[in-house]
């Protein structure tokens, strides 16, 4: 497996990819719009990584500056927001054939790594409770520790609709 990093270099080489897998694996209530993830990773502060095998995604790590998410709940209240001390981790995603094999770790520990050399205090994320319950142990195997609880938020109809929001500190 290669592992590297994702930025406005390579955005385009992965772009079908990565919207693919998302919509993959991803309910639709979570899926970020291809403007979006171009956000995140071409931002200058970002910490986002791609697992592949030369030609296919395995996976992906996407974080920013939690000051490009005004509009999630969860880093819209956060108190680290304005002083650019915080990476939120927006979407770690493994194609289901490559899962359980330690990919997600290795970009998580990927995005940490980054995340202290481009000055971050913190990582902040989301995990949906139940059908996130994987990534949710991973965080937490990371050092995640829970902020608060947010409910209603996917509005999409599957049970339960609440996640996690946490902060690692690095």
């Amino acid at each position: 497996m290669h592992y590297e990093p994702l930025d406005h270099k390579n955005w385009a080489l992965w772009r079908r990819q990565i919207i693919m897998l998302e919509s993959t694996v991803y309910e639709a209530s979570r899926q970020d719009n291809p403007k979006t993830l171009r956000d995140i990773i071409c931002h200058s502060k970002s910490a986002s990584f791609i697992a592949h095998d030369k030609s296919t995604v395995a996976g992906f790590c996407l974080g920013g500056p939690i000051e490009l998410f005004p509009h999630v709940r969860g880093p819209s209240e956060d108190s680290t927001r304005g002083h650019f001390q915080t990476l939120y981790s927006a979407d770690t995603c493994v194609a289901p054939i490559f899962q359980g094999r330690g990919i997600a770790r290795e970009l998580k520990l990927l995005q940490r790594t980054v995340a202290k050399t481009k000055g971050y205090r913190f990582i902040s994320g989301r995990n949906r409770a139940v059908l996130a319950q994987k990534m949710w142990g991973l965080n937490r195997s990371l050092g995640a520790r829970p902020i608060h609880i947010i409910e209603g938020d996917y509005q999409d109809n599957l049970v339960p609709d609440i996640c996690i929001y946490y902060v690692i500190n690095l």
